[in-house]
């Protein structure tokens, strides 16, 4: 039954068993005995479990017992090593709103009475965990993985917190560990998305990188100085959570633009490992039998699967200058081409025009006049995602800016070349002004040498000259500029010779070494004859 009665206790009660195997069940605690804690799933004194594919629900209480749990699960060692596995599941818990009830843990790795040390190995898969209101943690530990094969692992889950955080009710922890928990390595704690609506995520209990060793910190300790990972973002359910009549109905489906799509970690490997030293086959599949991508899965129990008409309009998330022309927008979805691509529905201030509109799944870029150093806002109206809605009027717009790193390097004479006895090509560390470049006045040859021509081309000058008798020669510049203004430093010169046609260059011989190739062998000529 769905439906909690006087007297009952829990949706499903374990006690004294081994390897228990729960799946594919819908529990919904939508009322509370005052004085009774009705959790979804609780256990004691059990050892091994295997517990997936379940909907979980306990609705929001005002009671000073503070409602029930969806999992609160004791699970022994016993020398026996059984692991815990909880794999994609659905877990809510609405919120304990008398103040000072009971405070409760969405899902709870609880010790209660229990030996469980060393615990059982402990693996925490692609779950959805929601808490909506006061008094609930997210996620707590009182044993992780240390068993005999030393495996704690929390991967590619979903920790979302909802509510206010006022009312002088406590708002709690996102993830925690109890004090009789060694250290849990963050590498331990990977590809998960965690979220708490009123403030920054938080941590309880000791987490350790192996140089840094921490309790009771924030996302930023956690990724900054722990190296942490995962994401902390609003997961973007397609529920409302906190909002919807029917707290049975919740879902963990995601939105199209849900960051957790694609973000998790391939844990096939955990799937191959667990068959090997367990025997137990879990479905690679999400919670409703969805195949998932194995390589970069979705993170939580859901993979996204459009359900519905898409009623969410697009959103501009970002704009970026590639260059003075070229903009590039990024949407949050995919776009209609005939409507992205029409340069009409693009607007920028400070006198920018937009030229052409090239649209590429979810960015469009635009061709725009020039930009001048600045700061600039690009306006978006009338683009429709490829379900027919309009971007949102309140999220139509990015700031962007044009930065040129200022050039202060002047440019320098590399090398000079006679092509013919009348015609010098110049070589420069970068691209000319070609006003100075041109200006023959600002080059001069030594030998009485003439400069009647310059021609520039990139960063490079030809000059035609008066005619250069065989010899050695120095050209110099002065004056000449890069496109910057920068001006060539003074007396920039390059040696370059003529060497008349048909002559022969004697070098003397300095060193010799001889290779006889046959043993015994005497030539018939020595080097000097």
């Amino acid at each position: 039954s769905d439906v909690w009665w006087g007297q009952q206790t829990d949706g499903i009660y374990i006690k004294a068993s081994t390897n228990t195997v729960i799946h594919d069940n819908y529990i919904h605690i939508p009322n509370q005995d005052p004085y009774a804690h009705v959790d979804g799933i609780q256990s004691q004194f059990a050892q091994g479990f295997v517990i997936y594919n379940n909907v979980i629900i306990n609705d929001s209480v005002y009671s000073p017992e503070g409602g029930g749990m969806p999992i609160i699960l004791r699970a022994g060692n016993a020398g026996l090593n059984l692991p815990v596995i909880i794999y994609n599941n659905f877990c809510y818990m609405g919120g304990a709103w008398m103040p000072g009830a009971n405070n409760g843990i969405v899902l709870n790795l609880h010790s209660g009475d229990q030996d469980l040390y060393p615990s059982p190995p402990t693996y925490l898969l692609h779950n959805t965990v929601i808490g909506n209101g006061p008094q609930l943690n997210g996620v707590g530990f009182d044993y992780f993985g240390q068993g005999n094969d030393g495996k704690g692992i929390f991967h590619n889950n979903i920790v979302a917190q909802y509510g206010s955080g006022t009312g002088g009710i406590s708002w709690l922890i996102t993830f925690g560990a109890g004090g009789a928990v060694s250290p849990i390595h963050v590498d331990s704690v990977k590809n998960n998305l965690f979220y708490k609506e009123w403030s920054t995520v938080n941590f309880a209990g000791s987490f350790t990188n192996g140089a840094t060793t921490a309790s009771g910190f924030d996302w930023n300790y956690w990724t900054g100085t722990l190296g942490g990972s995962g994401l902390q973002t609003d997961p973007l359910f397609v529920n409302n959570i906190g909002n919807e009549p029917d707290q049975g109905a919740l879902r963990g489906y995601l939105q199209a633009n849900s960051p957790a799509i694609n973000a998790g970690e391939d844990v096939s490997y955990l799937f191959d490992y667990l068959e090997a030293t367990y025997g137990i086959v879990l479905p690679r599949t999400d919670i409703e039998g969805n195949s998932r991508n194995l390589s970069n899965p979705t993170i939580g129990a859901y993979k996204y699967v459009p359900r519905g008409p898409d009623i969410i309009p697009p959103e501009v998330t970002g704009a970026t200058l590639l260059d003075s022309i070229t903009l590039k927008i990024t949407f949050s979805e995919p776009l209609d081409p005939s409507t992205a691509q029409n340069p009409n529905n693009y607007s920028i201030n400070n006198g920018i025009t937009v030229v052409s509109a090239l649209l590429t799944g979810s960015v469009v870029t635009l061709t725009t006049s020039p930009h001048s150093i600045g700061t600039y806002t690009v306006t978006v109206s009338n683009v429709e995602d490829l379900a027919g809605n309009i971007v949102s009027p309140s999220a139509n717009s990015a700031d962007y800016e044009w930065t040129v790193i200022q050039d202060v390097t002047p440019p320098e004479v590399t090398g000079a070349t006679l092509l013919d006895s009348v015609t010098l090509k110049i070589m420069f560390s970068e691209m000319l002004d070609e006003t100075t470049a041109e200006d023959e006045n600002n080059y001069s040859l030594s030998n009485n040498i003439n400069v009647f021509n310059a021609s520039l081309s990139g960063s490079e000058v030809t000059l035609q000259t008066s005619t250069h008798s065989p010899g050695s020669y120095i050209v110099t510049v002065v004056n000449v500029e890069d496109l910057a203004g920068n001006p060539i430093a003074q007396s920039n010169t390059a040696e370059y010779s003529r060497i008349p046609p048909d002559s022969l260059i004697m070098f003397p011989i300095e060193n010799v070494q001889g290779v006889i190739q046959e043993p015994g062998h005497t030539p018939l000529k020595t080097i000097d004859g």
